[in-house]
């Protein structure tokens, strides 16, 4: 029978069937001409069992119901809720597994015979998502004392002081090398988003080439930009 071919579906169909040929009850009803097949064949079996068992002929209703399909029929799933509860484990065990495809965890789990899609569509419903890393600046126990000192000195501060800073930033590039965004595997929303696992540390420390730039309250600041250079030209 048709996918989704509901109750009213095969009830519209059988009821035209009493007073048109097939053709034009499964037209009427919306049904595709093998999907009819299946309904009339399905019902006449049901007529003749209820007929050997001395019962009387069968209303519509109780033809409908009985072609319902059976609790537990169907194709067997391929990977079942534990197998996906441990596979969505494997994904998510370290930083190095977050960053593998699904796909290719999926078979380095055995599931060799389950469609690249099954398994996305499962690990998706569980909530699992492939989203960029957290990026955060790399930095030493001091360091991180030093800016939180700082910080907590500057908490109280007003316009007049924030005017008379100097706001400046730099930015590396490296040339024909790869420091392109990777994703990961993380669940949705924000509870594994500073997950340690789902933190990517970055470094300023690629010199091929640097740009720079600087701004205050009202005034934009020069841009300069310089190539590689030896420790002795610096």
């Amino acid at each position: 029978m048709g996918k989704h071919t509901t109750d009213v579906d095969k009830a519209v169909f059988l009821t035209h069937l009493l007073y048109v040929h097939q053709a034009e009850a499964a037209r009427k009803a919306g049904l595709a001409k093998q999907t009819a097949t299946n309904i009339k064949n399905a019902a006449a079996d049901v007529q003749i069992r209820y007929h050997e068992e001395g019962l009387p002929e069968p209303s519509i209703q109780e033809q409908v119901e009985q072609l319902k399909r059976k609790e537990g029929s169907g194709a067997k799933p391929k990977i079942t809720d534990d197998e996906v509860l441990g596979l969505l484990e494997a994904c998510t065990l370290n930083k190095s597994q977050r960053k593998k495809l699904w796909h290719i965890v999926s078979k380095e789990e055995g599931f060799f015979d389950v469609h690249r899609r099954t398994i996305e569509k499962k690990l998706r419903d569980r909530g699992l998502r492939r989203r960029k890393s957290t990026k955060k600046l790399g930095l030493t126990e001091i360091q991180k004392a030093q800016r939180y000192e700082i910080a907590l000195s500057r908490k109280d501060w007003g316009l007049a002081e924030w005017r008379k800073v100097i706001y400046s930033d730099e930015a590396s590039i490296i040339v024909s090398a790869s420091r392109g965004m990777q994703n990961i595997s993380r669940m949705i929303g924000e509870s594994e988003r500073y997950h340690p696992d789902c933190i990517e540390r970055r470094y300023n420390n690629y010199s091929e080439a640097m740009f720079w730039g600087c701004f205050t309250y009202d005034c934009k600041g020069d841009r300069g930009a310089k190539g590689d250079e030896s420790r002795r030209d610096r």
